[in-house]
């Protein structure tokens, strides 16, 4: 399936395939990505990035930012079309995706915040 892969530690943005079809198993996603488990963010109408869930635990490591998504990732992400339920081919270009994107150093990337809970009186 045509994915696209943002490779944070190479600094690159190329056209990628991903197989086996990640709606049946998710190996081929772990695999591009660089890791055990992935997690959906969407980030656009029929456009979903598929990242490392445990890549903010893993710091130091390169990331990056995209452009009009207020959020940074940490890691390697993977774009294609469709949501978390049903997953497409990516129809965007690796060369129009490499012009939103910013690299981030690996001291720029920052761990989760931490949880905070309030008890109400």
């Amino acid at each position: 399936m045509k994915a696209i892969l943002i490779n944070a530690k190479e600094r690159k943005v190329v056209a990628a395939d991903v197989r086996p079809d990640p709606n049946k198993d998710l190996d081929g996603l772990r695999a591009l990505i660089g890791c055990d488990w992935v997690e959906p963010v969407i980030v656009g109408e029929n456009l979903t990035l598929w990242l490392d869930e445990e890549g903010r635990l893993k710091l130091p490591q390169p990331g990056f930012a995209l452009k009009g998504i207020p959020v940074t990732f940490a890691g390697n992400g993977v774009l294609l079309g469709g949501d978390a339920n049903r997953v497409k081919a990516c129809r965007a270009a690796a060369e129009v995706v490499a012009l939103g994107v910013t690299w981030l150093a690996p001291e720029a990337v920052r761990p989760p915040e931490p949880s905070q809970f309030f008890v109400l009186p």
